[in-house]
């Protein structure tokens, strides 16, 4: 009898594993919903002409049109959808949401199996399924399935490498480097992601004396390099400006607004509320050094899964701040920051379940506050990105493209 009590209990954990992954699949796909029947502008627009001109002209797949020469499966995605619906917006958008539900629940499923805990796993996989260091602009501007394919084959990467499995993780890694450039340094990782699943394997067999003692160096090894990276940014030269943008990323994760796109916003009491996001946003780079030094503390003092987390986070940072030191002065894009959030959402969902397990209501209401918050500043963006797309100039860009579409043969 109590051999089959036990073998139905283990029956019973993956399935409630995969519950609720689809539960926070789920979750990310509606929230995200709203925003699929905005029409294409920007930068969607150029990448859907750019599709129906590669299909008829192949090499022109290897031009830089969708940010880049090698992002051959996003470019594939949208010829495809040429093909299949072209210009319409709403489908390049189920495809973009449908990809981060997936990236959800592998949020889920690689923060149960890194830190041991459903609960730490469930907790992260939430924030980042309501937008938590993403905010919507990842996701719903269709052309940024290049970020989604990268972040949904790097999960797929690391998740079958914790298994075991190298050559399918080194293909899956392809895969994300053929999505987006950004996942390149992805390998750094490497020896926290194997000293987390050795801990994770000794604590399993009831003697983790020695993971616990090299957690331990590598937590301090990880609290050096953010210390590092922090200082780096005093120093003189290019070196300091790039390390100064990746200490200010740090601060924009957790308040992503830039001062020029509140430009000309409202008087009276919504003009003090702008100058006073003003005011924040002129002291973000002392906010990013107050974050780095917390995320240091908590790498310090913690062991292999709180290492990965947080050098997952600064990691990204580096191409990051590569790709944003070239553009105007002061200006952050979050959607670079979807690979560091994460790591933010992970190491987030362990201190939501170490304030659970002190005091329920606390962890109950940092989960609400931060759900709060993300919805709040996605809802925000979509408003302005809705007003944006049904401006005239993307009217009248969005006309052009259908007559464009139909000389070249491929219909309204």
């Amino acid at each position: 009898m109590t051999e089959t009590r036990t073998d139905s209990a283990s029956r019973s954990v993956p399935a409630a594993r995969l519950r609720s992954a689809i539960l926070i699949a789920l979750l990310a796909a509606a929230v995200h919903l709203p925003g699929a029947g905005v029409p294409i502008a920007e930068d969607e627009i150029h990448s859907v002409w750019q599709a129906a001109r590669s299909i008829r002209d192949p090499h022109r797949m290897l031009l830089p049109w969708m940010g880049g020469a090698v992002r051959l499966l996003p470019k594939l995605v949208f010829m495809a959808g040429v093909r299949l619906w072209g210009p319409a917006a709403w489908p390049y958008k189920l495809v973009a949401i449908a990809l981060y539900a997936c990236c959800a629940a592998l949020v889920y499923r690689v923060g149960t199996r890194w830190s041991g805990s459903a609960r730490v796993g469930a907790w992260g996989g939430v924030l980042f399924a309501v937008g938590f260091g993403v905010y919507w602009k990842s996701v719903l501007v269709a052309s940024n399935i290049t970020m989604l394919l990268g972040i949904l084959f790097l999960l797929l990467s690391v998740d079958a490498l914790w298994s075991g499995r190298w050559k399918v993780s080194l293909a899956l890694f392809v895969l994300a480097a053929a999505s987006h450039e950004i996942v390149l340094v992805a390998p750094a990782l490497l020896p926290l992601l194997v000293i987390a699943r050795r801990e994770r394997a000794e604590i399993a067999d009831s003697d983790h004396v020695s993971s616990r003692v090299l957690g331990r160096r590598a937590g301090r090894t990880v609290a050096a390099v953010v210390v590092a990276f922090a200082l780096a940014s005093f120093l003189p030269g290019s070196v300091g400006r790039l390390s100064s943008i990746g200490v200010t990323m740090a601060s924009f994760l957790l308040f992503p607004l830039n001062a020029a796109a509140l430009a000309g916003l409202g008087g009276g009491a919504g003009g003090s509320a702008v100058a006073l996001v003003l005011a924040v946003i002129q002291q973000r780079y002392w906010m990013g050094v107050g974050v780095l030094a917390a995320l240091g503390c908590l790498a310090w003092r913690g062991r292999g899964f709180r290492s990965l987390a947080i050098a997952w986070i600064v990691v990204f940072f580096v191409p990051s701040a590569f790709v944003v030191g070239g553009w105007e002065e002061g200006w952050l894009e979050v959607r670079y920051l979807a690979v560091s959030a994460v790591g933010l959402c992970l190491i987030t969902g362990r201190l939501i379940e170490w304030l659970e397990r002190r005091r329920r209501a606390a962890a109950v209401a940092a989960l609400c506050l931060l759900t709060a918050w993300s919805v709040v500043i996605g809802s925000l963006w979509l408003r302005k990105h809705v007003a944006t797309a049904l401006g005239p100039e993307w009217v009248a860009e969005r006309q052009e493209l259908l007559e464009a579409l139909s000389n070249a043969g491929f219909g309204r």
